[in-house]
């Protein structure tokens, strides 16, 4: 009895962990795939203004977008020079963001590539995946949502 008490507080903090990282509902998982449920621009407009003050990146964000990334999915901004991704989790067909924080890159086989600058999944974490070739690849960790 104990060890089972013991597992479902486990289970418990961990999901709990999880849900204060993936706070952002930004879609649902439907039957024909993920739908969007977020304000594109307004996203776009506040990620343009924080990341300028969080990481001094200057860019106008125009579109927003689901990229497939192993089994979850990743948000994806991009403008006319810079590409921005956050980590996404399907919890109970919500897909919901690591808002606060991104990976950003200029980088053109970086840009590409689906799996590189990439935030990682793992809970508490505020690390990117790397580029190829060197690319650079610019995290920005904050305490507020990055696309609020």
């Amino acid at each position: 009895m104990k060890k089972l008490l013991a597992l479902f507080i486990f289970y418990f903090i961990v999901l709990n962990l999880v849900a204060q990282d993936f706070d952002f509902a930004i879609g649902k998982l439907g039957k024909t795939g993920p739908v969007l449920t977020i304000d594109r621009n307004a996203a776009c407009a506040a990620l343009s203004k924080n990341l300028l003050v969080a990481s001094n990146i200057k860019e106008t964000y125009t579109t927003v977008e689901l990229m497939k990334v192993n089994d979850n999915y990743a948000l994806v901004f991009s403008g006319a020079k810079y590409k921005t991704t956050f980590a996404v989790k399907v919890i109970d067909n919500n897909l919901l963001a690591k808002v606060k924080v991104s990976c950003t890159t200029t980088g053109p086989t970086c840009a590409l590539d689906g799996y590189a600058c990439v935030p990682t999944s793992d809970v508490g974490s505020c690390a990117c995946t790397a580029c190829p070739n060197n690319e650079t690849c610019t995290k920005t960790c904050s305490s507020d949502s990055l696309i609020q």
